[in-house]
């Protein structure tokens, strides 16, 4: 059971890192495992608070260029 779950979440993780590279193609490593840190443990370290991190979250949106590889949900 244990090795099934562990494949699972290896498939899962290769397309969502393939998926990301797609839409950021100038992804760096760094990128990569800060999202794999990120989508286990969270953004507490980033931000105290979900108000704070609302906060933070439009402010760097506001800064953001709008590309191609800009997801449509984010447009």
């Amino acid at each position: 059971m244990i090795e099934t779950d562990t494949a699972k979440m290896t498939d899962e993780t290769i397309l969502v890192l393939a998926r990301h590279f797609e839409l950021y193609p100038l992804m760096t490593p760094q990128d990569a495992v800060k999202l794999l840190y990120q989508s286990e443990f969270g953004c507490g370290h980033f931000a105290p608070s979900h108000e704070r991190a609302r906060e933070m979250l439009d402010m760097e949106c506001a800064v953001l260029e709008r590309t191609k590889t800009t997801p449509k949900s984010s447009r």
